[in-house]
């Protein structure tokens, strides 16, 4: 599966670069309902090469002296009509497509063949295309990063769960060592027994026991 964040860095790649300023700029028009025509008179300033695992840097870039930052929505936005934005921004529209038929793709394929097929089959018309097949690699690869993130960061989620699991097993055990050794305390047993049948040591035995006012006789023959 691809990371549920979606494409963070295919959608800096796309839409927070030199190159690519007139995608920037339709996509500006179409958050802001704006209608500029100069895309060089966007200045990028997003920062490359400062990704890691779980984080991203967002699009972003000044146009009139006013800086914007862009994400990559992964969850509805009841504020942000998607439809209506991608119809506005053709190379968003046609971005949400790709990342579609990966998605679709990675459920029966390994990441790569995914991501090969998904743009091999980008419609001839789309203004994306030439951009993605040039730099086909640099896509893969984006997207091999996140899935192995997204693999990482599930083994370290499951990993922490079995480590919740083990430590609430191990205080249940606890749990049950203390009841034990309390119901045996104010039966009057003696601690020698005690530590015996509940694995706990002299010295959490005494303690339970000065907790319930109790002295214990010990070294005496256990049976």
């Amino acid at each position: 599966m691809i990371n549920t964040k979606h494409k963070d860095r295919l959608f800096c790649f796309l839409f927070g670069r030199e190159e690519n300023k007139r995608w920037t700029l339709s996509l500006y028009n179409a958050v802001n309902h704006s209608f500029h025509t100069d895309p060089d008179s966007i200045q990028i300033t997003t920062m490359e090469d400062i990704l890691y695992m779980g984080m991203k840097n967002d699009v972003s870039f000044i146009i009139t002296d006013i800086m914007s930052i862009y994400e990559q929505q992964a969850t509805y936005n009841p504020n942000m009509p998607v439809r209506e934005l991608m119809y506005a921004c053709k190379p968003l529209g046609e971005y949400a497509w790709l990342i579609q038929r990966i998605r679709e793709y990675s459920k029966h394929k390994d990441i790569e063949e995914a991501v090969d097929q998904a743009i091999d089959e980008l419609p001839e018309d789309f203004e994306i295309r030439p951009f993605l097949v040039g730099h086909r690699a640099e896509v893969k690869s984006m997207c091999i990063t996140e899935y192995n993130e997204e693999e990482t960061m599930l083994l370290f989620k499951e990993q922490g769960r079995e480590e919740g699991r083990e430590e609430g097993i191990g205080i249940g055990e606890q749990n049950r060592a203390n009841e034990m050794a309390e119901r045996m305390i104010r039966a009057k047993e003696p601690g020698d027994k005690i530590v015996l049948y509940t694995g706990l040591g002299k010295e959490d035995v005494n303690k339970l026991a000065g907790s319930l006012n109790t002295i214990l006789v010990w070294n005496t023959v256990v049976e």
